[in-house]
């Protein structure tokens, strides 16, 4: 019971760093906890990405219960995991372990990468609470986007 209670303690002081790094920039607590969030909590999206190209593979394999990708499945991981991709290779079911990606990537600024987000969600073709997740984080709207960063000129 202690050991849990160091534990919330520790993460409750590496949040609040967080915060205050936030606010120098001009980010709302709101939008801290929405961005820093990946999959209700259970990986940090800056632990994430400090996360070697097999350890994500391992931590989507163990979200979705997957024992074996295919080899074709894994060079479309890394072409995603570079950022360099053809979102039309996204194709089925076993590409359910591309849903980290995806939800990385919905959190860009430029709308083209976040419809190729939506139409590889869309030929995935499996619904769950993180598909679910992703979409809501897609739908937010453009204007809003906009007024929160403006285009530089």
């Amino acid at each position: 019971m202690a050991m849990r209670r160091s534990f919330e303690k520790g993460r409750v002081k590496k949040f609040e760093k967080l915060l205050e790094k936030a606010k120098k920039r001009g980010i709302s607590r709101e939008r801290l906890e929405e961005r820093i969030k990946v999959f209700g909590g259970i990986v940090w999206l800056s632990k994430w990405r400090r996360m070697s190209f097999e350890e994500k593979v391992g931590f989507a394999k163990r979200r979705y219960g997957v024992k074996k990708i295919s080899r074709e499945v894994i060079e479309v991981l890394k072409e995603l995991d570079k950022g360099k991709i053809d979102y039309t290779k996204i194709k089925g079911k076993e590409f359910i372990v591309a849903l980290p990606w995806l939800y990385e990537l919905s959190f860009s600024w430029v709308g083209t990468i976040r419809r190729n987000v939506s139409s590889a969600l869309r030929r995935i073709g499996v619904w769950n609470k993180d598909v679910g997740r992703i979409l809501e984080r897609l739908s937010i709207d453009e204007y809003e986007q906009a007024r929160e960063k403006p285009l530089p000129l």
